[in-house]
């Protein structure tokens, strides 16, 4: 996360590293969409949203009680997600501003976009 390894840091140093993110949210997604010839389509991408003070990411995300990871529930209408246009419903977030998320918590997940956004910020719309 902007330069610092956060592989071999304590929480409390990772989180105060995460808390130095204020503005931009970096997230990679795994999109998975069904093909007409009964073949699996997917897309990994990576999308950088740039927030202004006081902006809300407009995100709500989910964990599904039989499957790994943490996926976007919804998107709330005036957000910066919306404004996007990148994410949709079903999405799985796989990191949050380099940190891997592929088999975390969805509270794990909201902590890690609340830290990124700073104190005004909101992982939940």
């Amino acid at each position: 996360v902007n330069g610092f390894n956060l592989r071999e840091t304590t929480h409390d140093e990772a989180i105060e590293v995460l808390r130095q993110t204020v503005q931009d949210v970096l997230l990679t997604v795994y999109r998975r969409e069904a093909c007409y010839n009964d073949v699996d389509l997917w897309d990994i991408f990576t999308l950088e949203l740039d927030r202004e003070s006081g902006q809300d990411l407009g995100l709500r995300v989910a964990g599904k009680r039989d499957d790994r990871g943490v996926f976007v529930s919804d998107i709330v209408e005036g957000g910066l997600v919306e404004m996007d246009g990148q994410l949709r419903k079903g999405d799985q977030i796989l990191s949050v501003n380099g940190v891997d998320v592929r088999v975390s918590t969805e509270e794990s997940v909201v902590a890690l976009l609340k830290v990124s956004l700073g104190p005004s910020g909101n992982g939940q719309s």
